[in-house]
């Protein structure tokens, strides 16, 4: 975590575990014991979606579980990912979901 003209920036590296080797693979219940102790951040960027938000249509391209928790109990102002190669935005639990591709100007609300 870290702090940048009074936002708190956090995230999570890593897809879900898809093939049998490679780094930064994880279960689902693993990122839920890694975020279990992570802090409130406003501002929460990871390579997934939180489970069953802008998900595909395929088993690479879902998010996590573990994130829907995590945003129920930190309430990020804004959650920022990437991987389902796509621009979308969903408000879940009041937290701006944004799925991007490419690249994207972001004002983080207040």
């Amino acid at each position: 975590m870290f702090e940048f003209h009074g936002l708190r920036f956090g995230g999570f590296c890593g897809s879900w575990k898809y093939k049998p080797r490679g780094n930064y693979l994880f279960e689902d219940f693993e990122v839920e014991q890694l975020l279990a102790s992570f802090p409130a951040v406003d501002v929460f960027v990871t390579h997934n979606s939180p489970r069953l938000i802008q998900d595909r249509d395929d088993e690479v391209h879902t998010g996590f579980a573990a994130f829907n928790g995590y945003i129920q109990r930190a309430k990020p102002k804004l959650m920022l990912h990437g991987h389902q190669h796509q621009n979308v935005e969903t408000v879940i639990a009041g937290t701006r979901v944004v799925g991007t591709f490419g690249h994207r100007l972001l004002v983080v609300p207040e």
